[in-house]
C-alpha cells in the first residue's frame, strides 16, 4: 500500500471503515461460494457421472437450501444435525 492510500485510510470514519470491511467480507464469501460450486460441479461430473441436467438440478437444490436458511426457515445447525443423525456425516469447522 502506498503512502497516498495509507493517508486516505487515516481519514476514514469508523462507519466508513466498517462499510468497507463488510463489502470485502461479502465479496470474499461470494468468491468462496463460487469456487466451491465450480469444484462440486466438476466432481459430480467427473467422479459421479452427472450430466448437465443433474448438475443444474443439484445446484438449484443447493441455492434453494441457502435461501431457506437465509429466510430463517431452517438453520445450518439443523442441516448439520440431520446429516450427522441420518448419515453419520459430521462437519468440523476450521478456524
Amino acid at each position: 500500500m502506498n503512502r497516498a492510500k495509507r493517508r486516505s485510510l487515516e481519514r476514514l470514519t469508523p462507519e466508513q471503515l466498517i462499510a468497507i470491511l463488510d463489502r470485502e467480507r461479502l465479496q470474499a464469501t461470494r468468491e468462496a461460494v463460487h469456487r466451491y460450486s465450480v469444484a462440486m460441479a466438476l466432481v459430480l461430473r467427473d467422479r459421479l457421472g452427472f450430466g448437465k441436467t443433474r448438475i443444474h438440478r443439484f445446484l438449484n437444490y443447493v441455492e434453494t437450501l441457502f435461501k431457506d436458511i437465509q429466510e430463517g426457515q431452517l438453520t445450518l445447525e439443523d442441516v448439520e444435525k440431520q446429516l450427522d443423525e441420518e448419515l453419520d456425516v459430521l462437519f468440523k469447522q476450521t478456524k
